[in-house]
C-alpha cells in the first residue's frame, strides 16, 4: 500500500508467488490411480480398511503358497490354497 502526496492511499498488488498447488507436491499416489473420498459410519471403517486391504492380502498369501509348494505337502498347505481359493470367490 503506497500513499501519495494528495492523500490516496494506492493499493499495489503483489504477485502471490507462495500457495497453491505444484507440479509433483504432495505425498505420492498409494494406489496408482485416482482415488475417491467417501464418508462412512466409524463402525463400518475398520471393516472397509479390510476390504481394501484384500488384493494385497492375496498377494501375500499366493506368495506364501508357492514357497509352500516347493516343501511336501501339508495340512497347512492345502488349507492355504482353500483360503485362497475362497476369497478369489468372493470376486478377488
Amino acid at each position: 500500500m503506497k500513499v501519495s502526496n494528495s492523500g490516496i492511499v494506492i493499493v499495489v498488488k503483489k504477485s502471490n508467488s507462495h500457495g497453491g498447488t505444484r507440479a509433483g507436491s504432495g505425498q505420492p499416489a498409494k494406489w496408482g490411480e485416482p482415488t475417491k473420498v467417501i464418508r462412512v459410519p466409524q463402525s463400518l471403517a475398520s471393516k472397509i480398511e479390510l476390504i481394501i486391504a484384500i488384493p494385497e492380502l492375496i498377494e501375500l498369501l499366493e506368495d506364501a503358497d508357492k514357497k509352500i509348494a516347493k516343501s511336501p505337502t501339508s495340512p497347512r498347505h492345502d488349507g492355504l490354497k482353500e483360503l485362497v481359493a475362497d476369497i478369489r470367490n468372493l470376486g478377488f
